[in-house]
């Protein structure tokens, strides 16, 4: 569809060749034609990256801590990004130049209607207009109060009681399960096909919504929910808190006297995946910048991280330490060497590749299949399996590859390995999701929990939810709301206090950081937080997008919130300032801050009880933002 959009859209501009009297209209189909064509740019580039469009994964990591991410992994794309954006708007640019003529003849004004009516087509067919305006439903969806649904199962961990056993769960990045089907990539996987006969497989395991990208894939399989952005424009790296009202594994464990451990070859900070196993009980959290300083040879590393042949070794040398003590544990860890779209093959395996070598991300994909072969012989050889529960996994779909189009010959599920003395080998068919995983591994760990959150025993009697809901991702997706609610945004009845030092507020128990704008809602509560990081859109353009109405609290320097303000009001040789109000507000409040400030709730609420509107102002108000924006200049 989208290269019939890209189609249409050069159609169109053949029709408005000539076709336009005045340099308004030409500028107006100018424009037209670049959403058009950005339009379609920004669903090709988002669909190589997550092979379903723009959709929630773009949205999350628009939202995250981006540091840590493979660059090089993805030059090629992003080269071609960059041209193709200096090809739309060097078109664009001949389209405002050559459409204009001073004279129409009755054929060029049918041309122009045509034009127009054929690039307004592409722009509403566009997939990328429809995956933008899913998001924008998601987003506001996420505002809305929602009671808990029916269907979601909350855990209580003091009432639970687990036998002790050990949990070692070992995501495979993207390692599905058609990776190991012989009729496609015989054999590809010779160690796995051999493993996955002593162990007990579950082959139903689709891929949900909110589960198809690493940091979601986790979630969803230890917390038994789908993993949604946490606001419009939110980053978890300024929040410090990862979904603080979930229950996950960790949580449970830890209240077992769990030791949990982490361990994975990237950056801890790509996607906040440091974040979501600190806040949810894990003693030690160990990513590329920590391993490295327990490696051999600290160069050898891919764009992403650790190559899979250093990471093993490190993964079982801390279980051997973990198995010494008598207290249970958990360790869960994250390979790399798979990962999309090309996988990175450890020097270990480099004379060892899958037939011919002409398929790199298959040379990758085969040489995991040894090395997990030999992590889990060396486990078994030293006796660190005994009263252990092994999960070998994937942790979402294979993302775009050099082998996706063999992927999708067959219906895609997700690889889920489990290797129990106490569960006979066998191939459990039930279907099921990601969200199932932890309530199945909370039984066989000794509980006797029905679910946790979306998610159903693989083992028991019962449906999963895939079974009771034929559309299971819009059943999720209609609990956006609640899902939201998790993220337990602070609220400000308490006051605040700001450390301008540290550039920190303290928000209840919550300590976030600064610069930070705060959206309120009409009881004053906090309905989402923007933050100003490099990796993301600078907050000034943010508050220009606001509703006219929409009521905040912005704390930044205050240089960069004079824009909003009066000559009159804007304070002298201050650094931090702490404004308040909505961009039509009559006036604005504002409040120079010494190192350390309190603000309290009754000031804020007065404020916005006697607040009054003038709507012009909030027009202006954007001009001036912009105007600074670009130039540097607060007045003309």
């Amino acid at each position: 569809m989208v290269c019939i959009c890209l189609l249409l859209t050069l159609l169109a501009a053949g029709c408005f060749i000539r076709a336009c009297n005045s340099r308004l209209k030409a500028g107006l189909v100018a424009v037209g034609v670049l959403l058009a064509l950005v339009l379609s740019g920004a669903y090709l580039l988002a669909d190589h990256l997550t092979d379903d469009g723009i959709n929630e994964a773009v949205l999350y990591h628009l939202t995250m801590d981006t540091s840590g991410v493979g660059l090089g992994d993805f030059a090629a794309p992003m080269a071609i990004t960059f041209v193709y954006l200096l090809a739309t708007l060097a078109l664009s640019f001949a389209i405002f130049r050559f459409s204009f003529t001073p004279t129409l003849t009755l054929f060029a004004q049918y041309r122009w209607l045509a034009g127009i009516t054929i690039m307004l087509t592409a722009i509403t067919v566009n997939p990328g207009t429809s995956g933008l305006i899913n998001l924008a439903e998601m987003v506001i969806q996420a505002g809305n109060t929602q009671d808990q649904p029916k269907d979601y199962l909350a855990i209580d961990p003091n009432t639970l009681s687990l036998d002790g056993k050990n949990l070692i769960y070992l995501y495979v990045e993207s390692l599905e399960l058609n990776y190991l089907d012989e009729t496609i990539f015989p054999g590809l996987t010779p160690q796995l096909q051999r493993l996955r006969k002593e162990a007990t497989e579950f082959s139903g395991i689709r891929e949900a919504w909110g589960t198809s990208w690493t940091i979601a894939g986790m979630v969803g399989s230890q917390c038994g929910i789908p993993l949604i952005s946490p606001g419009e424009g939110n980053s978890v790296s300024g929040a410090g808190q990862f979904l603080p009202k979930a229950t996950c594994l960790g949580d449970i464990l830890r209240r077992q006297g769990y030791s949990l451990h982490y361990m994975g070859g990237a950056a801890l900070s790509f996607a906040g995946k440091g974040l979501f196993y600190q806040d949810h009980g894990f003693d030690r959290i160990d990513g590329v910048d920590e391993l490295l300083a327990e490696t051999p040879n600290s160069d050898y590393r891919n764009w992403w991280g650790l190559y899979d042949d250093t990471l093993y070794p490190l993964l079982t040398k801390r279980i051997k330490q973990l198995a010494s003590s008598p207290q249970p544990f958990a360790l869960f860890g994250l390979t790399l060497d798979t990962h999309h779209p090309k996988g990175h093959v450890s020097l270990s395996c480099e004379k060892s590749p899958y037939r011919d070598g002409s398929n790199p991300i298959l040379n990758a994909v085969h040489c995991a299949d040894q090395l997990i072969s030999k992590f889990v012989a060396t486990l078994k050889n030293n006796d660190l399996l005994n009263n252990t529960i092994l999960v070998i996994a994937s942790d979402h779909l294979a993302l775009p590859n050099t082998a996706t189009a063999q992927l999708k010959s067959l219906p895609r599920k997700n690889l889920f390995l489990v290797f129990d003395n106490a569960l006979p080998a066998q191939n459990v068919t039930k279907l099921g999701t990601p969200l199932d995983i932890s309530p199945t591994l909370l039984n066989l760990l000794g509980s006797e929990v029905k679910g946790l959150g979306f998610g159903r025993d693989l083992l028991a009697g019962g449906p999963t939810l895939v079974q009771t809901h034929p559309d299971l991702t819009q059943y999720l997706m209609s609990n956006r709301g609640y899902l939201s609610a998790l993220w337990d945004f602070p609220q400000i009845f308490l006051g605040a206090a700001i450390d301008t030092n540290n550039r920190t507020i303290q928000l209840e128990e919550q300590t976030l950081k600064l610069p930070i704008a705060l959206k309120l809602n009409r009881n004053l509560q906090i309905e989402d937080m923007i933050f100003d990081f490099s990796t993301r859109t600078r907050l000034q353009e943010r508050i220009e997008t606001l509703d006219d109405h929409q009521r905040f609290i912005w704390i930044d320097t205050c240089v960069e919130i004079a824009p909003l303000l009066s000559a009159t009001q804007r304070p002298p040789d201050t650094k931090y300032c702490l404004s308040y109000g909505a961009l039509a507000a009559r006036r604005l409040h504002i409040q120079p801050l010494q190192q350390n400030s309190t603000v309290a709730f009754k000031e804020i609420s007065m404020y916005f009880e006697n607040m009054t509107a003038i709507p012009d102002l909030a027009s202006k108000r954007r001009q001036n933002l912009t105007r600074y924006r670009l130039t540097g200049l607060l007045d003309v």
